[in-house]
């Protein structure tokens, strides 16, 4: 079994190392102490998040195992037993809750940045990420100075499930009659409901907004200047087109300004090229208008000039009287669209 024990050890290590290297390509490249070399736990918002420590134990912890008793195998048979073996479907199961809890919470953190920049906690130069943050609340005028308890107990939780699961599959593998009969153990579904339950208890501990503005940096004070201009730009817009009563009025106006307000979204393009196209158009009309007055400007044999005096009188129509038998109808042709009282008229 030390075969597989010894693939275990280097597939945890060289995910840890790869974690380690994506973490030093984050904001703040360079910092020094934790965020040096956990930056993969370091979120958007410039600080620790829980919900990153959680699904990258979780991630190490089932990939190093799955390719440990992999490799094991390898080494003490043939290519298709070293696949040969299950993976339990609660372990399975756990995965999904991790990774399912983490795009939910992940979900709620974005609105909250979106709708009260100003009460979210951030971290910059002035003021660094620390590990505590993972504990610590991120909203309002307690963020960063009392505990969360919905964090503290699902890190804690995390910690014990992901241990105790770890030191099982030791023990598994040591158990194990043969390399080729190495595989991943089950556990009860009683620590699987509180998996759970941890992780339901730390999302709907995300959906609460607590009132008031932290002290240090906050979402809002690190947003580019462009980017609040427009946003503050396009609010007061919707507020006007929304409220009849003025901009006084309150309303939830949306945040986010329309994507044909930004520059090099498809909608801002095709929005421009609209534009360009009724320019263009407008130049062509006034083109054809001003060709048309030019042409009329010219004097022909029909449109005398001014110097040649005054002129006569316009000729009455000719018309052309047709028939052939006394009885028969007549066919009165005009030219000038004036048709004769007489048939001798005109003629």
């Amino acid at each position: 079994m030390t075969a597989v024990f010894i693939a275990w050890g280097i597939s945890a290590a060289t995910l840890l190392a790869a974690a380690i290297v994506a973490g030093r390509f984050v904001r703040g490249q360079g910092r020094l102490g934790p965020s040096r070399l956990l930056g993969i736990l370091i979120d958007d918002r410039g600080r620790f998040s829980l919900n990153r420590f959680q699904i990258t134990v979780w991630t190490i912890l089932v990939l190093s195992l799955v390719s440990g008793v992999y490799f094991g195998r390898l080494t003490g048979g043939t290519a298709e037993q070293a696949m040969n073996f299950d993976i339990p479907g609660e372990l399975l199961a756990a995965l999904g809750i991790s990774v399912g809890s983490s795009a939910v919470a992940g979900a709620v953190k974005a609105s909250k940045n979106a709708t009260r920049p100003e009460a979210v906690a951030v971290s910059n130069a002035e003021d660094p990420p620390r590990l505590t943050q993972m504990l610590l609340r991120e909203e309002g005028e307690q963020a960063d100075k009392v505990i969360d308890v919905a964090k503290f107990q699902h890190f804690w939780i995390t910690v014990f499930l992901a241990g105790a699961y770890a030191v099982l599959a030791g023990s598994a593998i040591r158990n194990a009659a043969s390399v080729t009969d190495v595989a991943l153990p089950g556990f009860s579904a009683t620590f699987l409901t509180l998996f759970g339950i941890s992780h339901a208890g730390y999302v709907a501990g995300k959906l609460p907004s607590p009132t008031g503005v932290p002290d240090g940096p906050t979402v809002l004070g690190e947003q580019n200047p462009e980017e609040v201009e427009l946003n503050s730009r396009y609010a007061e817009k919707a507020s006007r087109t929304r409220n009849p009563a003025g901009p006084g009025a309150s309303v939830g106006a949306p945040t986010q300004p329309p994507m044909d307000d930004i520059p090099g979204s498809p909608e801002h393009d095709e929005d421009l090229a609209g534009d360009l196209a009724g320019d263009l158009d407008e130049d062509l009309d006034d083109l054809a208008d001003a060709t048309e007055n030019d042409h009329l400007a010219e004097p022909t044999d029909n449109c005398p000039r001014p110097e040649d005096g005054p002129q006569d009188e316009p000729q009455d129509p000719t018309v052309v009287v047709t028939g052939d038998a006394p009885d028969s109808p007549q066919e009165l042709v005009s030219v000038g669209g004036k048709t004769p009282t007489s048939q001798n008229e005109g003629v």
